[in-house]
């Protein structure tokens, strides 16, 4: 009888501890951002094109101003944009303006 009842009760403990170890996070989507190279960006602004459904610009400061290269994407997969730092100051042109409905993140690269 013994036999059969301690198998019994490791298999009950390994389906019900089965959620805790395969529990999701269903609120973490897309691309998460973090202070990994040692820049912190702030004041992240988006300049419209006339037609206000394009971004032609975005700026934002750079701390420490010590960066000579910036390169921004403001989509997954998306084209690279080169920036022109002026101390802290960095400036990107978006040429020909990326449309709104397309941008889904800002990432920053600074070397």
């Amino acid at each position: 009888m013994l036999r059969w009842i301690l198998p019994l009760l490791l298999a009950a403990a390994v389906v019900s501890a089965q959620p805790a170890l395969t529990a999701s996070n269903p609120g973490a989507r897309g691309v998460a951002s973090a202070p990994v190279s040692g820049y912190e960006i702030s004041g992240v602004g988006y300049e419209l094109g006339t037609d206000a459904e394009t971004v032609v610009g975005v700026m934002f400061r750079i701390a420490p101003a010590n960066a000579s290269h910036v390169t921004i994407h403001l989509s997954e997969g998306g084209a690279p944009y080169s920036c022109t730092v002026a101390g802290n100051a960095v400036s990107c042109p978006i040429t020909p303006g990326e449309p709104i409905k397309q941008i889904d993140l800002l990432t920053v690269a600074a070397a």
